[in-house]
């Protein structure tokens, strides 16, 4: 049962996961998957969620009132993440790139990272327009963070 969030239902890695598994089959591993899907909500989480009011709904809380950061890189599959369930193609697009990437096939990986950079700005909009910046000055759509020389890893 999906969990009502701002903005629409929640996702999970293993919806995305099976969702882009035709694409990413035999060039990403489930854990790859997952790793890579923790890695853009690592990016949503400092680069968007951050910098906008309300940030503590995406953290975890602990005792005393107190929350902490979100926990990566995830270790289930179960994981929650970050975009609503409407912002969905973002991760799947993500994933494909990835995979396209690990293939070499830099066609399908520069269409995969235009639909996702749609996607992501989609989503940059939706929360920018639904939460309040906590430092105005500071707040610039990131998208320079997928460059093809940051998945040489």
């Amino acid at each position: 049962m999906r969990t009502a969030q701002r903005g629409g239902y929640t996702i999970t890695a293993r919806e995305i996961m099976e969702s882009a598994a035709a694409r990413t089959a035999g060039a990403l591993s489930d854990s790859e998957k997952l790793r890579a899907l923790s890695e853009l909500d690592n990016k949503i989480y400092e680069d968007i969620i951050l910098r906008h009011e309300g940030a503590e709904a995406y953290m975890q809380p602990v005792a005393g009132g107190e929350y902490v950061h979100r926990a990566f890189p995830y270790t289930s599959d179960l994981q929650e993440l970050i975009a609503p369930h409407r912002f969905r193609k973002m991760y799947i697009h993500y994933l494909c790139l990835e995979a396209d990437l690990a293939r070499d096939e830099i066609d399908r990986y520069t269409n995969d990272l235009i639909l996702f950079h749609d996607a992501f700005d989609a989503f940059f909009a939706h929360y920018h327009q639904t939460h309040m910046p906590c430092c105005p000055a500071k707040i610039k759509a990131p998208r320079a963070f997928l460059r093809r020389d940051s998945h040489a890893q």
